[in-house]
């Protein structure tokens, strides 16, 4: 149904910010809350928790599909290996569903989080013949290697070069999973295997769930206090190292004097986003010390900012116009002024004629 009205607003509560925006679009279809069945992967130590509603029937529209093939040529190969396992797009939907998630674990003792994203399974044996496609050898690429664990099918691909990610799908009869690695995959699995606590259980989700309406679109949770301590933790010791080496930034930054991570940890919570269709429209909402909407704002304008200097030191870019000149509060440069025409040098002065000498006198006799 069309959206006939807009409404957002934002408030404090205590030391909390709160978003909220409404779309009225009347007579729309409730939609059935979110299951979150993903939320069997987690733990307590979970820092990040996302799970969105997917569409029973994706298609692709026959105008965008040339369009898509050429930012991503591999759509073409990939659509003609479907079409010969007797597969499409559109089948993406009766395979997968009704949910996909994603989720980030970053133990204490680890150097990096694990990513592992998700698709609940409707039917296993489409599920297993799209992974078939994906995982065969597209337009004459190494095939991913294959081993049976657990009643579980993984998938991981083929080395390239000195990269330390190693990508991997798993498949079982409930989810199908992608991760970076093996090892964030297995962990994942092993976690749903054990029936130990999830992060449902965590007191910080269960408080931050019962701030925002129940979800049935999409909903999405993050552990700032968490990322920050691992983060700042792991980087703050090589931070103060390389301020040392760096005698001009030594005039503004103690690198003695660096906060400790608990400084700022101590401000910082969950951060919580949530997403439902009623009868009466669409309402977003989002609370946290930051909230999503201002992160994601944070995000544009970080990017934009790093990439701006570049585009303008480059001069015209390649659409013909200069980045600097849509800012009019950025400093234009001056006009180049024509170049000093070159001195004259002085025409010589005449040299004066020597008059002729006279004819000699003749001798007397």
């Amino acid at each position: 149904n069309a959206t006939q009205a807009f409404a957002a607003a934002t408030k404090l509560e205590g030391a909390l910010f709160r978003d909220t925006i409404f779309l009225l679009a009347p007579a729309s279809e409730p939609q059935p809350p979110l299951e979150r069945r993903s939320l069997a992967l987690t733990s307590p130590a979970t820092l990040l928790y996302y799970a969105a509603a997917l569409p029973e029937k994706i298609e692709l529209p026959p105008s965008a599909q040339p369009a898509l093939s050429a930012f991503a040529p591999m759509l073409a190969p990939l659509e003609k290996a479907l079409a010969e396992n007797g597969l499409s797009y559109a089948d993406l939907g009766a395979a997968f569903g009704p949910e996909a998630g994603t989720l980030v674990e970053w133990p204490l003792e680890a150097m990096q989080p694990g990513f592992v994203a998700t698709l609940d399974v409707r039917d296993p044996a489409k599920a297993q013949a799209f992974v078939k496609v994906l995982t065969g050898g597209l337009a004459g690429s190494p095939a991913w290697t294959s081993r049976e664990e657990g009643g579980v099918t993984f998938h991981e691909a083929p080395k390239q070069g000195l990269s330390l990610a190693s990508p991997t799908i798993a498949l079982s009869e409930k989810f199908l999973l992608f991760g970076l690695n093996s090892d964030s995959v297995s962990a994942a699995l092993a976690r749903l295997a054990a029936g130990e606590e999830k992060l449902s259980a965590a007191p910080a989700f269960t408080a931050a769930e019962k701030s925002v309406a129940p979800p049935t679109s999409a909903y999405a949770y993050v552990d700032l206090r968490g990322f920050f301590e691992r983060a700042y933790g792991t980087f703050r010791p090589f931070l103060a190292m390389s301020l040392a080496f760096m005698p001009e930034a030594s005039k503004y930054v103690d690198a003695g004097k660096l906060p400790t991570t608990e400084v700022i940890s101590k401000h910082l919570g969950a951060m919580v986003f949530s997403q439902s269709t009623s009868a009466d429209g669409v309402l977003i909402e989002s609370t946290g010390a930051i909230t999503m909407n201002q992160a994601l704002l944070g995000i544009a304008g970080g990017s934009v900012a790093a990439t701006l200097p570049a585009l303008m030191k480059g001069g015209p870019g390649p659409l013909g116009f200069d980045p600097s000149q849509l800012l009019p509060f950025a400093k234009k440069p001056a006009p180049a002024s024509p170049p000093p025409a070159p001195a004259r040098e002085p025409s010589p002065e005449p040299t004066p004629a020597t008059p002729p000498e006279p004819p000699a006198a003749p001798e007397a006799p």
